[in-house]
């Protein structure tokens, strides 16, 4: 036997508008943040050579600033290869640009990983709303 549902009384009006109130936030998406990326040259090196490693930041991968990691956000950073998997942390120059410099010792595909700490940003509320706006949020 199925029960039938009790009918809403017009006492309820407080939690119904509390659920107005908060549905609109709950269908917010997350804010995008600027993109960190590295770039290196020569971009396609070759066995023998040297190349640096540069910290981009951007959106869309249309750079704004080159810039330097801090030492305190710098989680990893490591070089595959299919021979090895080396630490490169230690050689980084954190804090400066290039990030790296990187000999390249035999052909075949290397990469390159970076992990930082994630950052909080506190912007004022006329700053955020702009923010919002240049997002199209």
């Amino acid at each position: 036997m199925l029960s039938a549902m009790p009918r809403c009384a017009t006492h309820t009006r407080g939690p119904v508008w509390a659920l107005a109130l908060c549905l609109p936030f709950l269908a917010i998406t997350p804010a995008q943040a600027h993109d960190y990326w590295l770039e290196f040259q020569p971009a396609a090196p070759v066995a023998g050579s040297e190349m640096t490693a540069t910290l981009w930041l951007g959106e869309d991968f249309i750079p704004e600033a080159q810039t330097a990691i801090q030492d305190a956000r710098a989680v990893s950073l490591r070089h595959l290869t299919r021979f090895s998997d080396v630490d490169l942390l230690p050689r980084a120059h954190l804090g400066v640009a290039p990030l790296l410099r990187l000999g390249i010792a035999f052909p075949g595909g290397h990469l390159l990983t970076l992990e930082r700490e994630a950052t909080q940003v506190q912007l004022r509320a006329r700053r955020f709303n702009r923010y919002l706006e240049q997002e199209g949020l």
